[in-house]
């Protein structure tokens, strides 16, 4: 009988497996077995099987592999994929830094980089592969220049009223630009700037909105979900356009919601917990729902049915106690704020 062919929910649960099973290269070899002999059922999901594979054989350090099957995936995601999206070429081009190939590597996401003005998850994608290949300080940059541009598109853009998706957009890619610029001069020990400062403004006035919205829609008790590092690594992972949703990486989740948190306290909230998410629960969870695991609506219903089902800690631990976000540090030495440095 032969096989039935690898649907969307097929690929992600491989995915998850991917880091449990005692045999990762047996799973890749069904993957390309069924990528070779046109057995995906979405061409367009073909360049996510192939990208499975590549990280497999990155973990296994046997990054020519990897890099070669990037490339395939990188072909294939352009003849039946998004070509807007940046992560396949710029996961390409991160091996081919550590490869040693800079010259290829830099010229190709010298490429995507016009996407750092428009597109949060391309500012992830594009600085890591920098960083990760010893390029972080033209990782930041470039997200210094881009974030100066995507200010200036602001302050020249026309005022609007209501909810408007482009500006919260736009609004949006500054805020990940900040952030990720501030990460990227705290990794290398540089002194805050004004742009630093602009980001701690941006964090703060992202948790006050939080905080109104919330206190409004209910003054007591308010639990937000957290993705312990593995679990939100795992997530992006599967689905890079979720950075929209919960920070383009995990020091970015962790600081949203804690500045989120701050910002609820502030207004008078009380009850506040942080629940602890889980990609296996949420994945099962779309599974009985009867949808995708990365829509909103199941997301959010995922959080509602998890409440007082997942594991809830209290918010704010005391400053000596344990973070909440399992650093295994104080919270005074992780996550709870601290005004910046003068």
């Amino acid at each position: 009988m032969p096989f039935e062919p690898l649907t969307r929910a097929d690929l992600d649960e491989i995915a998850h497996s991917l880091s449990s099973t005692s045999d990762p290269f047996a799973v890749v070899g069904g993957l390309l077995d069924a990528v070779d002999t046109d057995r995906i059922a979405d061409p367009g999901e073909i360049s996510y099987a192939l990208l499975l594979a590549a990280e497999v054989y990155q973990r296994s350090g046997d990054l020519e592999a990897a890099e070669a099957l990037a490339s395939r995936a990188v072909v294939a995601h352009q003849t039946y994929g998004e070509p807007a999206q940046s992560f396949p070429r710029a996961y390409r081009a991160g091996l081919r830094l550590r490869l040693g190939q800079d010259e290829a590597a830099l010229a190709e996401l010298s490429e995507l980089r016009t996407a750092l003005v428009s597109d949060p998850t391309a500012i992830a994608h594009i600085t890591q592969a920098l960083e990760d290949g010893g390029y972080a300080q033209l990782a930041e940059r470039w997200v210094t220049e881009a974030l100066q541009v995507a200010l200036a598109r602001q302050v020249g853009g026309v005022q609007s009223t209501g909810h408007d998706e482009a500006a919260d957009r736009a609004a949006f890619v500054v805020y990940t630009l900040a952030q990720r610029r501030s990460q990227l001069r705290a990794d290398r020990g540089l002194p805050p700037d004004a742009y630093d400062q602009l980001a701690g403004e941006l964090r703060a006035g992202l948790g006050q909105a939080l905080a109104a919205e919330e206190i409004e829609d209910d003054p007591e008790g308010t639990a937000v979900l957290f993705w312990p590092r593995a679990d939100f690594e795992q997530l992006l992972a599967l689905r890079p356009g979720l950075a929209t949703a919960y920070g383009a990486d995990w020091d970015q989740h962790r600081m949203m919601l804690e500045w989120g948190l701050v910002r609820l306290a502030e207004c008078g909230k009380t009850g506040l917990a942080v629940l602890v998410g889980s990609v296996a629960d949420l994945m099962e969870h779309a599974r009985l729902v009867g949808g995708d695991f990365a829509d909103l609506a199941v997301r959010d219903s995922y959080l509602d049915e998890g409440n007082g089902q997942l594991p809830e800690i209290e918010w704010p631990p005391g400053r000596n106690s344990p973070c909440w976000c399992g650093s295994g540090q104080l919270y005074r030495q992780c996550c709870q704020p601290r005004p910046p440095e003068a």
